[in-house]
């Protein structure tokens, strides 16, 4: 027995309407079932803030989480009110993290280039100055403290895989 019910569509389609359903209605005049397609297109709104736990380094986004809490409006409920603050704290960290472009990734190169710099000055100039020992010193330390934002973003990933069942991909 053949089954000429059936419907086809792409990969494109498939991911654009999640919630799409076929079903099949009961033979009435024919020897073929007929179906109906369903489609409707998964609506989520906007992209949620992915807020990263290594922003709490940046002495800025804590600026601007205090300017959201006293830059508030006093009417209303309770509730309008923390959600006036909660999407103006949004609005500044999303400006401030395209503003300043905060990747952990790119700040951990560009110290390990400013290392190399300075070991490359060493080597050439064949004396160690006090100078380049205090910059080494203290690129050294920035990072130490990038790679433990770094580990944290990987922690918080990671849970986050964990929690939505996708095990582990890193």
């Amino acid at each position: 027995m053949s089954k000429p019910d059936r419907f086809l569509v792409s990969g494109e389609w498939s991911d654009f309407f999640l919630l799409a359903s076929v079903k099949a209605l009961p033979k009435l005049f024919s020897d073929h079932s007929p179906i109906v397609l369903c489609s409707k297109v998964l609506s989520t709104g906007p992209k949620p803030l992915r807020f990263e736990a290594g922003w709490l380094a940046e002495k800025k986004v804590l600026n601007l989480s205090k300017s959201a809490k006293e830059n508030s409006i006093s009417i209303d409920s309770m509730n309008f009110q923390l959600h006036k603050k909660l999407l103006s704290m949004k609005h500044k960290l999303l400006a401030w993290k395209n503003d300043k472009g905060f990747n952990v990734k790119k700040k951990i190169e560009e110290v390990l280039s400013c290392l190399t710099e300075v070991e490359s000055r060493v080597q050439n100039s064949g004396v160690l100055l006090e100078e380049l020992v205090l910059v080494w010193n203290s690129k050294i330390n920035e990072l130490h403290e990038l790679r433990k934002v770094e580990e944290v973003y990987w922690k918080q990933r990671s849970i986050g895989q964990m929690v939505k069942g996708r095990g582990f991909k890193y």
